[in-house]
């Protein structure tokens, strides 16, 4: 069944005509474009990101351990995580916004990173003040 399946493949395969020199010309200019999907640990947003995701978890269950009033705020998490449940909501995040483009180089496209540190940075902040704020 495989062998009658990648044969019908291959004769399919056949019949199309593939533009080999405009596949090269395509390859030429992704790479010329510069343009990468991945995180860059060199890239000041980049490690911006690393840094103040790591102080949100740090606060998050600074907050949770050491306040009995403060509950996690995140809709996705329950009202008490384990560090583990947080580091992995985290992984699972960082790797769909990776998907969706947010680490890449495209200049047009660097606002969403911006505005994703800015919008993790309040939320730090916020779990700063209720620290502060709450015994």
């Amino acid at each position: 069944m495989k062998k009658l399946l990648l044969l019908v493949l291959c004769t399919q395969l056949q019949a199309y005509d593939f533009d080999f020199k405009q596949i090269e010309e395509d390859r030429q200019r992704i790479e010329a474009s510069e343009v990468t999907y991945h995180f860059d640990f060199q890239n000041p947003k980049h490690k911006y990101f690393l840094v103040i995701n790591t102080l949100d978890v740090a606060t998050t269950m600074y907050a949770i351990e050491n306040r009995n009033t403060l509950i996690e705020g995140n809709a996705f998490l329950p009202e008490d995580p384990e560090l583990e449940e947080l580091l992995l909501h985290k992984a699972v995040t960082s790797y769909v916004l990776n998907y969706a483009g947010l680490f890449n180089t495209y200049p047009d496209d660097k606002w969403a990173l911006t505005a994703t540190n800015v919008l993790i940075t309040m939320a730090v902040l916020s779990n700063l003040h209720m620290i502060n704020t709450n015994d």
